[in-house]
């Protein structure tokens, strides 16, 4: 009789339990998430022919395109102007347009890049460089809405270790080369500069990029918050190319060293084997507390700091 009335009463406590019960109908919410390598790890990691894809996830750390300068002594090629010539809508003069300009500002739900690191990671990070057991691998920040569909972020480093391309051979040599600037209005291919061309514009899609350091990281809000990880660190064993095992390369791991072909921005020779250290965790989270998920190679800290949507929107 005892123990039936100690087992009501802590079903009583455990449901009565405070907790993050006050989550404010429209918040939004910055994370912050910093990956870490455990250097005196004695894993031995798994063996993958195939790793995981995860180019779906929004990636905010791809690096941007940029233009390509114009060569000095070299004009613009003027482009056709079409006929008919459509006149720009008045806001002032559409309730429409302007409700529609209303919507697109106070969008709650707005998934946001955030660059600068907040001052617990700046802490976190410094004192995880300075540690000898530890070093600091990815930082990555934004702000989300508090209502579904909740976003799947990518983190990776810039090591690529893996290119999975369908069109390559449709693609067009780097050599072809378009003229988009010239010092003369001609048509002709002949008339136009040769030192005033830049690589032909490639329609088809990007290639998929295979990152050493990869995976996607996601903000969930229920009752509770819940932060889910899917992270791998990557390491080359074996090339097609060869068909012997290689040194491993990847330049973080202790005990080895970075080859021309693991460079950053650089595009390796195909591997058929790798090493694969992961990490898969998904559990309560709370804010403004430093939560950490514990792994044996690579670890994460979380930083989450809630916004007032009325905050964020005078930012």
């Amino acid at each position: 009789m005892n123990s039936n009335r100690y087992i009501i009463f802590l079903i009583l406590f455990i449901i009565l339990l405070p907790g993050e019960t006050a989550l404010a109908a429209g918040e939004r919410y910055r994370v912050e998430v910093l990956v870490l390598m455990h250097l005196d790890h004695a894993e031995q990691g798994e063996e993958l022919r195939i790793i995981r894809d995860y180019s779906p996830a929004l990636d905010f750390l791809v690096p941007a395109v940029e233009e390509p300068e114009l060569p000095e002594g070299c004009e613009p090629v003027p482009e056709e102007i079409s006929d008919s010539v459509i006149e720009p809508v008045d806001p002032l003069s559409d309730p429409e347009a302007i409700a529609e300009e209303e919507v697109e500002e106070i969008d709650p739900n707005a998934v946001l890049p955030v660059e600068e690191m907040g001052p617990e990671m700046q802490d976190a990070w410094r004192r995880l460089r300075l540690s000898g057991p530890f070093r600091p691998l990815q930082y990555l920040s934004w702000e989300q809405g508090s209502e579904e569909p909740f976003p799947s972020l990518r983190v990776h480093d810039d090591v690529v270790v893996q290119v999975d391309d369908p069109w390559a051979d449709l693609r067009e040599p780097e050599d072809e080369l378009i003229a988009v600037y010239g010092d003369t209005a001609s048509s002709d291919p002949d008339d136009v500069d040769p030192d005033c061309t830049l690589p032909a514009g490639d329609p088809l899609p990007e290639p998929t990029l295979y990152y050493a350091l990869d995976g996607t990281v996601s903000l969930v809000r229920t009752r509770f918050l819940h932060l889910n990880l899917d992270l791998q660190l990557r390491q080359e064993l074996q090339s097609f190319e060869s068909g012997n095992p290689s040194e491993p390369s990847h330049p973080l791991i202790p005990g080895t060293a970075p080859s021309d072909e693991t460079a950053p921005g650089s595009i390796p020779d195909q591997p058929s084997m790798f090493l694969v250290h992961g990490l898969e965790q998904s559990r309560q989270v709370r804010s403004r507390r430093m939560e950490y998920f514990d792994g044996p190679v690579i670890s994460v800290l979380a930083w989450i700091t809630p916004i007032p949507v009325a905050d964020a929107e005078e930012r």
